[in-house]
């Protein structure tokens, strides 16, 4: 018989560092660069960085152009590592830039978002972190 008691594991905001993907070659926005694109006035990356930051230890923004303005902003910002992968304007995609994010971090968790989800939910981070919501392990964000 399965248990149906709880047990839940703290995860604190300091263990989880936020990545940004924003590496995109943006070829259904006719190669603009997505977070840079104006929303209510706003760059998306402005949208973004509002909303994740205070769920998190850190942020990382994974970009492979409009780098010094990414670092105008700042935080930590890395391009997509030197690969065997020849694409159009070296855009690997975005396991490329999540895998370049990654080696940089220290914590133990990372929440991967895009830069063009300007509407992030303000407990993302809270929620995400419930495995099995009602079921077996939860995990609270402090």
């Amino acid at each position: 018989m399965k248990s149906t008691t709880t047990s839940q594991t703290d995860i604190k905001k300091e263990d989880i560092t936020g990545i940004i993907l924003a590496g995109g070659a943006g070829s259904r926005m006719g190669g603009v660069d997505k977070g840079w694109v104006l929303l209510n006035n706003l760059p998306l990356i402005s949208h973004t960085l509002t909303r994740l930051v205070p769920q998190v230890n850190s942020v990382v923004i994974s970009a492979n152009r409009e780098l010094e303005r990414y670092r105008s902003l700042d935080v930590n910002v890395v391009t997509d590592l030197p690969g065997d992968i020849n694409t159009p304007n070296n855009f690997q995609g975005p396991v490329a830039g999540i895998l370049a994010a990654l080696k940089t971090i220290s914590t133990p968790y990372a929440i991967i978002v895009p830069v063009d989800a300007p509407l992030l939910a303000e407990d993302l981070v809270q929620v995400l972190c419930y495995e099995n919501n009602s079921v077996s392990k939860h995990k609270k964000v402090n």
